[in-house]
């Protein structure tokens, strides 16, 4: 089980009792339109990449799950087009896709963690 009352702190958080939290809970595409071609984490440099391929124009966000367990509010994001918003209040990341193309990409990091791979073509 990844939840355990011998692991309370006591502080009361959602997370609190989690055993195995940090490798249980990670970030990912709640909601996308399109064919996912890559989405993956990387839990010791702290980054999330996916990638998709859209296949007729979508006016609605795709929608990310970008956990505070790994980020706070300071985390960074790039797109490789269309807009993103954050809704910290829901640990969320909206993004629009510009209908205009049809491979996209996003990723995100902790700026504070400095040993992030080379990702090519991704932006």
């Amino acid at each position: 089980s990844i939840y355990s009352q011998d692991q309370k702190t006591g502080v009361g958080g959602l997370d609190d009792g989690g055993r195995a939290i940090v490798a249980a809970v990670r970030p990912h595409a709640r909601a996308y339109s399109g064919t996912a071609l890559v989405q993956e984490f990387n839990m010791d440099t702290k980054e999330f990449v996916f990638k998709c391929l859209t296949h007729v124009p979508r006016t609605a966000p795709n929608v990310f799950f970008i956990p505070r367990l790994h980020y706070d509010e300071q985390y960074q994001f790039k797109v490789s087009d269309g807009t993103a918003t954050r809704d910290l209040q829901r640990q969320l990341l909206l993004w629009t896709p510009d209908p205009s193309c049809n491979e996209h990409s996003i990723r995100v990091w902790d700026p504070r963690v400095r040993a992030i791979r080379p990702l090519g073509n991704v932006p």
